[in-house]
């Protein structure tokens, strides 16, 4: 199967769905669209109960942890050649570590979400007319640098794609287009 079949599927709708609300349009999106990659060298995520980080000690368990974690077999980009435009996200920041980082998170630490948006910014910048929407979610041992860290990640990375508005429920792709937003 050619993945990239669908990588610019928003570009080719016709005018009548690209002037219709997104609300009213059927988005294709992946859940804990991240988890392609977790580390099983990682420590247990914050997002896991006492007992689940006790028996994680056990090395098989962090093998099953991970099998168990990992609920997508394509990275960002080939999600994205694929027509998913919807991203279901967890982050958390490593609550031992001393620098203020964020990771994508699934029981166990996936990469650093920095590394992610960048991904998706890359695509985005060669294909203009698509739009990705990023749900996060689920925030794990944040504290409000790291919600302000995150903010500030996503104006860095996305710029002048981030669409800022008040009421979403009446854009549409022609409006983003438009405004040149992608985000």
């Amino acid at each position: 199967m050619d993945v990239k079949c669908n990588e610019d599927w928003m570009g080719a709708l016709p005018v009548c769905l690209s002037t219709m609300p997104l609300a009213n349009l059927a988005i294709p999106g992946s859940h804990d669209s991240f988890s392609y990659w977790v580390d099983e060298k990682s420590p247990v995520g914050p997002d896991q109960a006492t007992s689940i980080k006790r028996l994680a000690k056990i090395s098989l368990v962090k093998k099953l942890m991970k099998k168990w974690s990992v609920t997508q077999n394509l990275t960002f980009k080939e999600q994205l050649e694929s027509g998913i435009r919807y991203f279901d996200l967890r982050v958390s920041s490593k609550p031992d570590e001393a620098e203020i980082e964020i990771y994508f998170i699934h029981g166990l630490y996936g990469i650093k979400v920095w590394d992610g948006l960048t991904e998706i910014n890359t695509f985005l910048t060669n294909h203009s007319t698509e739009v990705v929407l990023l749900d996060f979610n689920h925030f794990y041992a944040m504290e409000h640098e790291h919600h302000l860290y995150l903010v500030n990640m996503l104006q860095e990375v996305f710029g002048s794609k981030l669409c800022i508005a008040d009421c979403v429920e009446n854009i549409t792709l022609q409006y983003l287009w438009e405004k040149k937003y992608q985000f």
